[in-house]
């Protein structure tokens, strides 16, 4: 809480700069947008200056979290150096507080284990209190190799999989000791 006393009567503008302690980003006054206050009478009055809190959720396209996503956002109109980057907890959430109010550019990658990193970038206006779904191009691939003759499961077959043009191989692994290969955020 901000508190004036004897304020000559008058119209006034507040302006505000707010450093968020958690990123260390600093909003100047020329970022946050001033307040109007008129002073001509007794006045008590609560304003909010422009910051939000929100949420992001990370999935895959078969609706599965994916843990340890990184998060990274910029902001569209102010400089470089008002990006803000987290990374998801095992539900698939990453918190961000106090960020300013705007348009931001999420840009959302995950490394999985395959040594692919698959990346989203998504510009959104954010509004306080949301939480927003990113969606990664990824999903879980089962495979299970049989024989055809006896419908029998084959250990040990190597299973390779190769890019959408089918000339990169992307990565070769072994069925186990069922028939299956499971590959996770694939």
């Amino acid at each position: 809480n901000v508190t004036f006393y004897r304020v000559p009567s008058g119209q006034y503008k507040l302006k505000f700069q707010y450093t968020n302690f958690k990123t260390s980003i600093v909003y100047t006054y020329d970022q946050i947008t001033p307040v109007d206050i008129d002073a001509t009478s007794s006045i008590n009055t609560i304003k909010t200056i422009g910051l939000t809190s929100f949420e992001v959720k990370v999935l895959s396209k078969d609706s599965e979290v994916v843990p340890s996503a990184t998060v990274r956002l910029e902001h569209q109109t102010l400089s470089t150096n008002n990006v803000v980057t987290n990374t998801t907890k095992n539900d698939g959430i990453t918190a961000f507080y106090r960020v300013l109010n705007g348009s931001w550019k999420f840009i959302v990658s995950y490394n999985n284990e395959y040594g692919q990193t698959i990346i989203n970038n998504s510009i959104i206006n954010i509004q306080p209190g949301v939480q927003y779904q990113i969606i990664l191009n990824m999903s879980t691939l089962v495979t299970y190799v049989v024989r055809a003759s006896d419908n029998q499961a084959i250990s040990g077959a190597n299973v390779s999989i190769y890019s959408n043009d089918g000339s990169t191989l992307v990565l070769s692994q072994t069925t186990n000791a069922t028939g299956y290969l499971s590959l996770i955020h694939i």
